[in-house]
């Protein structure tokens, strides 16, 4: 299981044996969600929560210290045809 934090903050949670959480207190508006876990490397995640909608975001969590930014990960992908 890992710790689930929201930035700003709202509430926090924990995962369930599969990885998933449910934020239920969150008000709309942008959001960081941060995922800690013992052994692994700290994963962010921004999210835009809308009035009504259900929110789905993967946070990946990789071995080792420190942190990732998953977002700037799915900036930094390669072309997916030749250029």
């Amino acid at each position: 299981a890992a710790m689930i934090f929201t930035e700003p903050g709202t509430e926090s949670v924990i995962t369930g044996v599969d990885g998933k959480f449910t934020l239920n207190t969150i008000d709309v508006g942008n959001y960081t969600v941060r995922a800690v876990k013992s052994k692994y490397k700290t994963s962010y995640k921004n999210i835009r929560v809308l009035e009504n909608k259900t929110v789905s975001a993967a946070i990946l969590l990789f071995p080792g210290e420190g942190h990732i930014n998953l977002d700037s990960l799915n900036e930094n992908r390669p072309p997916s045809k030749p250029v």
